[in-house]
């Protein structure tokens, strides 16, 4: 995905969404794909920074549906060969975990039931391990709050 910064504020405006695979940064035609001056690919922090809600996905089977791997991607912008891409689309680790879960239910018209912990909701969700240095580990899985 890219986008100028008009488009991203006009698609703020409008009040589109930008439904983002983060972790395709992660794969090797990123590294080999020539650079565009001033788009970045996956312009995570300008649609955030222009107000547009950001919902995070995957793209399987074209490349992983791990939301932690995707995380990390949009936290570390690293491509296949280790090369920081667009360094300035970083966003932080809160902002990545609300596109996977309190902007992706809100989007999809569930926000009432599910995306956030709160009383009368769906409590599902995963204790992990290891997000802040890049090497998340699943140490507990609730769903239905059991």
């Amino acid at each position: 995905m890219f986008a100028e910064r008009g488009q991203a504020r006009r698609m703020a405006d409008l009040g589109i969404a930008a439904v983002v695979q983060p972790a395709m940064l992660e794969m090797h035609m990123t590294a080999s794909a020539p650079r565009i001056p001033g788009l970045p690919m996956f312009p995570l922090r300008r649609l955030l920074d222009a107000g547009v809600v950001v919902v995070g996905s995957s793209d399987y089977p074209v490349h992983s549906f791990d939301p932690l791997a995707a995380i990390r991607a949009a936290t570390r912008r690293q491509n296949a060969g280790g090369e920081t891409v667009d360094v300035e689309e970083c966003i932080s680790l809160d902002e990545a975990l609300a596109a996977y879960t309190r902007s992706a239910a809100e989007v999809l018209g569930v926000g009432h039931e599910t995306g956030t912990l709160a009383v009368g909701k769906r409590a599902d969700m995963v204790v992990v391990d290891g997000l802040e240095d890049g090497a998340p580990e699943v140490r507990r899985t609730f769903v239905a709050g059991v």
